[in-house]
């Protein structure tokens, strides 16, 4: 598995990922949009997630919307 990868599809901002962390069960991505203000790209939005292969669950650890919501991290389950 490469450690970025970016999905491009016409008339929808590009989708980046990024692999942060992998192990034999845990799998941690960061999954974003960037788009481009006054000459800076500017986040919006990013999540992490962290998928267990050995129990099929993925779940969401932190989640940034730096425009509308601010940043929410979790812990857990929500």
């Amino acid at each position: 598995m490469p450690e970025y990868a970016k999905s491009q599809v016409p008339g929808f901002m590009d989708l980046n990922l990024d692999l942060l962390s992998r192990n034999d069960e845990i799998i941690t991505v960061a999954l974003s949009h960037y788009y481009e203000q006054n000459g800076d790209l500017i986040l919006d939005p990013d999540i992490v997630i962290r998928i267990d292969t050995k129990n099929d669950t993925v779940e969401a650890v932190t989640f940034q919307d730096t425009i509308r919501t601010g940043r929410f991290t979790w812990t857990g389950t929500a």
